[in-house]
């Protein structure tokens, strides 16, 4: 089941958009959950620049449509041309909304259009095993004060939970891109560290650097 997240005026089924490379397309929904009709205006950017180099063209459909409030419209994202890419690619849905007549003013007017919010958009195939390094990162005494992890494979690194040293378990929700990293701060916890990773093996963390600026790619 997938949740609704709420921004100013709507929401969305999911917030973190999977897209397999064995689904034809994928769908999300947008709901106005305000009390007025709103346009909503929708693109969908390649997010990193292997996507941007790669040329590969994500459509959202339909591109704008108007709601009344309580109205949902399913949005359909589809990659142009599919078989002429290998996931993983990445892309954000950037959703517009904004008041029809207040769009027309701000157009006359040469105001500017309201922020939009984006989601992100992760194509790919699940058959690939993710890959991932890790460091503990440690202040000038010797003292462990946080943990550092590298996406080392060519796939998304979904990071699920941190288990300490001393057997305590922290819940964590971290998606990684290829070649990117993330740092969790954790005072007070010893090491060695187990990261558990979707559909990857666990990754044991032993080695250890004296400060976060030695950690980075």
């Amino acid at each position: 089941m997938s949740i609704a997240p709420s921004w100013a005026g709507y929401s969305i089924s999911q917030r973190y958009i999977f897209y397999s490379a064995e689904q034809r397309s994928v769908s999300v929904r947008i709901t106005n959950t305000g009390d007025e009709r709103k346009e909503y205006s929708l693109r969908s950017p390649a997010w990193d620049e292997r996507t941007k180099n790669s040329g590969a063209d994500l459509i959202a459909y339909p591109p704008v449509f108007d709601l009344a409030p309580g109205q949902t419209q399913k949005v359909r994202l589809l990659l142009r041309d599919k078989a002429a890419f290998t996931p993983p690619l990445f892309f954000r849905l950037v959703v517009r909304e904004s008041d029809p007549v207040e769009l027309a003013e701000q157009a006359s007017s040469g105001l500017t259009i309201p922020l939009a919010t984006s989601f992100p958009v992760y194509y790919i195939d699940r058959s690939v095993k993710p890959k991932a390094e890790g460091l503990i990162l440690r202040d000038d005494a010797g003292v462990s004060n946080g943990l550092w992890v590298r996406n080392t494979g060519d796939t998304l690194l979904e990071l699920r939970r941190v288990i300490a040293g001393d057997g305590r378990e922290f819940p964590v929700d971290v998606r990684v891109l290829p070649g990117r990293a993330h740092r969790f701060t954790l005072q007070d916890t010893p090491p060695p560290f187990v990261v558990k990773i979707a559909y990857g093996d666990d990754l044991r963390v032993e080695r250890s650097v004296v400060d976060a600026a030695a950690a980075k790619p």
